[in-house]
């Protein structure tokens, strides 16, 4: 698989299997309604990742599919990884015309530069604002945010006075620092003692971190509207487990949501009002709900629940990688190329390429014998489900010969245009695969001559028609 046809399968994949997840994890959330914000925020956290693995499982998946090369003349046999088995998993292909695929993987290809460009001016803007909040904050302020964070166990973290915040907000990854607004140095020491713990729990759970990489890893699919949703849930349960963390460590919940909600009149009464500590829109709203609810303390996920939930992800990764969609730019290439060939040398003209059996007489098998088969042979006496046991051993072609670390695999294409899989013992209509060997196959072929007893003779078949001397 080339590089445009794995992109293109990527976002093929993507466009429905990060639905399928996003309904999944939807689902999961309503029925732990009364987890902890902990538990939930990791588990949006695992749906995101989910959303950006399953579809480049599936490219890798569609990237081991056997070429068009097996069975080719002078190709004896092909090894395949032993993890595939006999039976592939189910994959349906799409192909794009080739102008097409280059215009979308070129536009992706932007998009994907882009976003990774923002996220690398915001970690310089960040660093920017912390090299310029050079003010420190007054010494109740200083001792106050290091018991904090003390209590929380967050070790060291720089606490810095800035003008170009408008809310306190957290930056760094090894050496973080708390920038608090200017404004603070006036605010009431109760409403900086809670937007300092906030913080602070930020720090003791390296959100910082977390948000950065998930923004960098979730960039190929930050186009998908359902990613937006699942990113706008994962960051309120962060600002919530922020707020549980807060409470457990000691601070009484009615005190920490009365600061809470004196932190956001001062910040919109501020000479630069913008959102900060997760304060605008229904996510402060049901934080502060949250918190009357269940006043501070909320039930941790159970054992059962958390396997439920990860078997729930699990089993949509296998799914989403099952059902691949692979695009096949180059099938659309080889098309076009036949065509011109065709046109070109004069054999035939474009309307009969496309419409071969337009006007033309057509033979209609169905319901008559097929004139080419021994008539000794006993053949099926009712109609048989499309499957190798549909086609007798005469009809087969066989294509190549996979070796595997269980054993090895036939590979036989039949008159429907289907391959087929097969090992030792697998019944055709009119015999039995009995042996598999290195460039052959020998079946033990059954017939009725004239209607007396079943006779077994053994046939076997080359893969390769040797050359004429």
């Amino acid at each position: 698989m080339g590089a445009m046809d794995a992109v293109l399968t990527f976002l093929v994949n993507a466009a429905w299997q990060v639905p399928v997840v996003g309904a999944a994890s939807w689902t999961a959330m309503r029925l732990a309604r009364r987890a902890s914000a902990h538990d939930r925020e990791r588990f949006w956290r695992a749906a995101l990742l989910a959303g950006v693995l399953i579809p480049g499982v599936s490219v890798l998946r569609s990237g081991l599919r056997p070429s068009a090369a097996v069975g080719e003349p002078g190709v004896a046999a092909i090894t395949l990884p032993s993890s595939m088995d006999s039976t592939f998993v189910p994959s349906f292909t799409a192909p794009v015309r080739p102008d097409v695929a280059r215009g979308i993987v070129t536009a992706f290809a932007i998009f994907v530069a882009l976003r990774w460009s923002a996220i690398a001016a915001a970690w310089v803007g960040g660093r920017r604002l912390v090299r310029r909040a050079a003010a420190r904050p007054s010494i109740e302020i200083l001792r106050l945010g290091r018991g904090t964070a003390a209590s929380m166990g967050a070790g060291h973290v720089d606490m810095r006075l800035s003008d170009d915040v408008a809310g306190p907000v957290t930056v760094g990854i090894r050496r973080p620092s708390v920038l608090l607004p200017g404004v603070y140095a006036q605010a009431p020491l109760e409403i900086v003692a809670a937007a300092l713990a906030h913080e602070i729990a930020h720090v003791r759970r390296r959100d910082y971190a977390w948000n950065l990489a998930l923004a960098v890893v979730t960039a190929p699919v930050a186009f998908h509207p359902v990613v937006w949703m699942m990113r706008r849930r994962w960051a309120g349960e962060r600002e919530m487990a922020c707020d549980e963390q807060v409470c457990a460590a000691g601070m009484p919940w009615r005190r920490y949501a009365r600061a809470l909600v004196e932190a956001a009149a001062w910040i919109v009464n501020g000479p630069r009002p913008a959102p900060a500590m997760g304060l605008w829109g229904g996510s402060f709203e049901e934080r502060i709900m949250r918190l009357r609810d269940a006043k501070g303390v909320t039930a941790p996920i159970s054992i059962g629940a958390r396997v439920a939930s990860a078997t729930a992800l699990g089993m949509v990764v296998l799914v989403g990688a099952a059902f691949t969609v692979a695009v096949d730019v180059a099938r659309v290439d080889a098309a076009a190329a036949r065509v011109e060939q065709a046109v070109s040398s004069g054999r035939d003209s474009l309307r009969d390429i496309l419409q071969p059996l337009e006007g033309r007489p057509v033979y209609q098998s169905e319901g008559r014998r097929d004139p080419f088969v021994d008539l000794r042979r006993a053949g099926p006496e009712t109609p048989i489900a499309e499957g190798p046991e549909r086609y007798r051993i005469g009809e087969l072609s066989l294509r190549g010969i996979v070796k595997g670390e269980s054993g090895r695999i036939l590979m036989v294409w039949t008159p429907s245009n289907k391959t087929y899989f097969v090992r030792v013992g697998q019944r055709f209509s009119d015999g039995v695969l009995a042996a598999i060997g290195d460039a052959s196959a020998d079946f033990r072929q059954e017939s009725a001559p004239f209607g007396g007893p079943v006779q077994t003779t053994l046939v076997r078949r080359e893969l390769h028609t040797p050359a004429a001397p």
